[in-house]
């Protein structure tokens, strides 16, 4: 039985994790050298966002066969090229591990994990994070959250008029995994955004791949997008992305 496991995974490696431009379901890049997410990436080999992601306990880690998210590949082609600089980052979601919340991390969850994770890749960055849950709320060195309902328009414009003096070169939504919530904090937070900086959606639904599509192609901001979906045979069902630059 063994041997057959092997051999099965084996089958679906070659199948699924080939290093090319699959991972891609769309994007609007009229010039294919100015992609977001450009050239080939081995979604079955580990990277040093890899390790610091697995050792902080996040979601987010892993390679191809290790986790049910495979995202830090990917981060770490994008990311790399400005792990020294001195830059905000923005997350929303902590990782609740409240059951009665939506999108709950569950008892294994690690609150804060990603945040510790991008603290210790990025050398100088600054860490920024909200959560609807307010007793998960923590500040440390270069990570400061606050309460945010997404769901909750007010919510999210009070919050970023705390921070109006800041602009962020990533945002990354891995709050509530629904789209209307998804949407309703990208329209009240995209001008947060850095000109050339990157707004992530993680964890996007298969079936809700065509509603981001056509969402964003009749989006009325300067952008280009990318929707990204991740190679993981653990999981057919929110290994994708939606990586957004604004121009």
């Amino acid at each position: 039985m063994k041997n057959y496991k092997l051999k099965l995974f084996s089958k679906l490696k070659n199948a699924f994790f080939r290093d090319d431009y699959t991972y891609i379901y769309y994007d609007n890049y009229l010039n294919y050298e100015k992609r977001l997410v450009a050239g080939n990436i081995n979604f079955n080999k580990g990277t040093p966002l890899c390790d610091i992601m697995i050792n902080e306990g996040s979601d987010k880690a892993g390679f191809v066969g290790q986790g049910n998210h495979n995202y830090t590949p990917l981060y770490h082609k994008m990311f790399k090229s400005f792990k020294c600089e001195s830059f905000n980052l923005f997350e929303l979601g902590i990782g609740t591990k409240d059951l009665n919340l939506l999108s709950n991390m569950g008892d294994e969850g690690v609150p804060g994990a990603s945040l510790y994770g991008w603290r210790n890749y990025f050398k100088n960055v600054n860490v920024y994070a909200a959560d609807i849950d307010r007793n998960i709320l923590f500040t440390e060195d270069r990570i400061t959250t606050c309460y945010c309902d997404q769901t909750n328009s007010s919510d999210i414009v009070k919050m970023w008029q705390n921070y109006s003096k800041l602009k962020f070169k990533v945002i990354i939504d891995d709050g509530l995994h629904e789209f209307n919530a998804n949407k309703n904090f990208l329209e009240n937070s995209l001008h947060m955004l850095e000109k050339s900086g990157i707004y992530i959606i993680e964890d996007v639904l298969e079936y809700e791949l065509d509603n981001w599509k056509n969402y964003l192609l009749g989006f009325n901001h300067p952008i280009r997008f990318t929707i990204v979906k991740i190679p993981n045979p653990l999981n057919p069902f929110d290994n994708n992305l939606v990586l957004i630059e604004h121009y």
